[in-house]
């Protein structure tokens, strides 16, 4: 799955700096990525644009759905004492007007993130109200650069879920 979800992404931020749905599909399942509506800058003049990713998995009878957030780097917040002391990563979010405070699982390379939920059902409960936001903004700071805040617009992620039997979100 990251392995898929780093290559979707890396396709994403070549091709295109809209918020249209790219899709990625394996054996295992499905992968929709959509890129925030603008990048951000870093000190250097250099330019990152933070992608979210579903990936959908069909386990027999089962779904799993698994949300995954890509800054574009390094985020100061999540260096290596934060995971040594086993604080999860944390991230405000708006989701329909209300600024929420979400947490996340750090891959090891520290530059992505997975939505953290104890059960397939509360993030399926989670992937819904973003879906039913629409627009969802994710606040950040990089490892270089001022803190930032990515929006996305997900009304067309929403549209492409129900081409895939695998990400239905009922």
């Amino acid at each position: 799955m990251i392995l898929r979800c780093a290559s979707l992404i890396s396709v994403i931020a070549l091709h295109c700096m809209a918020q249209e749905v790219h899709v990625s599909r394996d054996s295992n399942g499905v992968a929709l990525g959509v890129m925030a509506q603008e990048p951000y800058k870093l000190l250097a003049g250099n330019q990152k644009m933070p992608g979210l990713l579903l990936d959908c998995a069909q386990r027999g009878k089962k779904s799993e759905h698994h949300l995954s957030f890509f800054p574009g780097g390094p985020v100061l917040n999540y260096d290596s004492r934060i995971i040594a002391d086993r604080q999860p990563p944390l991230f405000y979010m708006t989701i329909n007007g209300t600024r929420t405070l979400t947490v996340w699982t750090a891959y090891r390379d520290m530059v992505s993130f997975t939505y953290s939920a104890r059960t397939e059902k509360e993030r399926m409960k989670f992937i819904q109200s973003l879906l039913d936001s629409v627009v969802v903004s994710i606040e950040f700071a990089p490892q270089v650069g001022l803190p930032t805040t990515s929006t996305f617009d997900l009304s067309k992620l929403r549209t492409e879920i129900n081409n895939y039997p695998e990400c239905t979100v009922k």
